[in-house]
């Protein structure tokens, strides 16, 4: 839907109805956006609404945020690469492998290899260069967008194996 549909009045609504008509506790509802705008929109209605202390525990965020927070809360902290970040170090791992191409176009197919929509042996970035820029993140303890997603979803389908109370409550 475009702006001004009525997506961010809907979702007040519905939050506030759970919580004012149905009694649900603020720290059991999770609202998730695309972006920090909209998260922050979304709050601040939703406080306009019901008051900043019935909103306490409501959890607000984007996708990224959301699985950050969930990632650390059972796995403790961790570094997270920017853009730019990201491409500098792709820049010096095809510098050192000789492959050829821009920054971004590597870090797109690193991408889609993440997320199971391109083969880790390409025409342009030979394996190698892929397990490089693992192992450098891997090195610097830290992850980029599609780890923190990734990361997410795997502590959610692993959840009740591993143990991780933050998540255990989220999921009931």
């Amino acid at each position: 839907a475009g702006p001004g549909a009525g997506k961010t009045r809907t979702l007040v609504g519905r939050i506030a109805h759970l919580i004012e008509a149905r009694g649900a506790s603020p720290a059991s509802i999770t609202a998730v956006t695309f972006t920090n705008k909209a998260a922050a929109e979304l709050r601040g209605r939703l406080e306009q609404r019901l008051g900043k202390r019935r909103c306490k525990g409501l959890t607000v965020g984007t996708f990224h945020a959301i699985a950050l927070r969930q990632l650390t809360a059972c796995r403790g902290p961790l570094s997270l690469i920017d853009a730019p970040e990201a491409e500098r170090i792709a820049r010096e791992l095809l510098g050192q492998s000789g492959a050829h191409g821009s920054a971004k176009k590597f870090l797109a197919w690193v991408s889609q290899v993440k997320n199971g929509r391109a083969a880790r042996e390409d025409g342009a970035f030979p394996a190698a260069a892929f397990d490089a820029y693992a192992a450098r993140l891997a090195a610097l303890d830290a992850c980029d967008f599609d780890d923190l997603l990734l990361g997410a979803i795997q502590l959610f389908e692993g959840a009740e194996e591993k143990g991780c109370a933050p998540l255990r409550a989220a999921l009931r």
